[in-house]
């Protein structure tokens, strides 16, 4: 069939007949729309579909951080059970509240992400880290009866730290009545001389090592010594105080940082220390950047041996150190008591140019 033959009436592309072929022409173009509506949904498919596999890729990967950061803290964890084996191992006992924030929601994604096997150990991990951090939140009040109060500030003031105006501005802010300083060098030593007036009482004994140590306080000092324990050689002060119409024994001690081998001269010096004062009679204080966190055994062999507890019970965690860190720190500045003393107030000082924050105590102490 040739030429206007195939547009005859009746056929399937029938046209007006003042239209030459108009049929064929639209059918034509109906047929090219269909083919592109065809080709766009065609393309808009495959972009679903390509999305959807970018975020299948997305979620297993973020599966996939979730659990190797998971492997790690709840490694780091368990390495920690072997803290007197290995001085890196008790590094890592360090970390417990840092690990409880980070395993509690690795433990909801992986169930979230039907990562089960990971996830079970990770909450395993996280309450035993939760039985370690959570008791330092428990109040557990002494009941002294008659009593004297104290304020006690205790503070690692950095060696190469020259702000002292500003530490100094601090301590008359606290107005602690005995103040323990750390690190103390001959220029901190004078420095420190300008608070003669309010605490007449102590002395200090400067060092250009960052280990001097001093004692200020307000009330007289009976008795007055300096004891090098240890094989370290770093020297501790033992006081004993007139509070009222009691006496107070203060201790305060800064042992070496827990590095190689000098982990084993700080718990030579921290378990000499505790038996020290262990033998002791009436209220008790031990004071002191001890460069060892309470979830440390060494740190409870300083419980166990001196019979104190730790002033941080009922107090939260208390982070000193590094000050730069604030509440993300590690808490290893501390002030034990005896039974005779209750603990009323505890907190952690603002920053004064140090890597330490300050920890300031208030104490009930027994009357005779």
């Amino acid at each position: 069939m040739r030429g206007p033959d195939r547009c005859k009436a009746g056929s399937a592309f029938a046209r007006p007949s003042h239209l030459p072929c108009a049929g064929f022409r639209c059918r034509i173009n109906a047929c090219s729309t269909m083919a592109v509506g065809v080709v766009e949904s065609s393309y808009c498919d495959d972009r679903v579909i390509v999305n959807m596999g970018q975020e299948r890729r997305w979620r297993l990967q973020l599966a996939r951080f979730w659990v190797c950061l998971s492997l790690l803290t709840s490694s780091a964890t368990l390495f920690a059970l072997a803290a007197r084996w290995w001085w890196p191992f008790e590094l890592l006992a360090h970390f417990r509240a840092q690990y409880v924030l980070l395993l509690a929601p690795l433990a909801i994604g992986l169930l979230v992400a039907k990562r089960y096997p990971v996830a079970v150990l990770t909450g395993g991990c996280l309450i035993w880290n939760l039985t370690l951090v959570v008791p330092a939140f428990l109040d557990s009040p002494v009941d002294v009866g008659r009593s004297v109060e104290l304020r006690l500030m205790s503070s690692n003031v950095l060696t190469s730290n020259r702000d002292y105006e500003r530490f100094l501005q601090t301590v008359r802010e606290e107005n602690p009545d005995v103040l323990l300083v750390m690190e103390v060098d001959h220029r901190w030593s004078q420095a420190l001389e300008e608070l003669r007036a309010e605490y007449p009482f102590g002395s200090s004994v400067p060092r250009s090592d960052n280990f001097g140590i001093a004692l200020f306080s307000k009330s007289p000092v009976e008795e007055f010594r300096v004891q090098y324990i240890g094989s370290a050689g770093a020297p501790s002060l033992q006081a004993v105080l007139t509070v009222g119409d009691t006496t107070v024994n203060v201790f305060g001690t800064h042992p070496l940082p827990p590095i190689g081998h000098k982990t084993e001269l700080r718990n030579e010096q921290l378990l000499a220390v505790a038996d020290l004062v262990g033998v002791l009679t009436g209220p008790t204080i031990l004071a002191g950047d001890l460069n060892t966190t309470p979830w440390s055994p060494f740190f409870r062999d300083v419980l166990h041996r001196s019979g104190l507890r730790d002033s941080r019970l009922g107090f939260g965690v208390q982070a000193t150190w590094p000050s730069y860190l604030g509440i993300a720190g590690i808490p290893i500045d501390h002030v034990l008591v005896s039974d005779e003393i209750s603990v009323i107030g505890r907190h952690v000082g603002s920053a004064f140019g140090s890597d330490h924050r300050s920890v300031i105590t208030d104490l009930l102490i027994q009357r005779k």
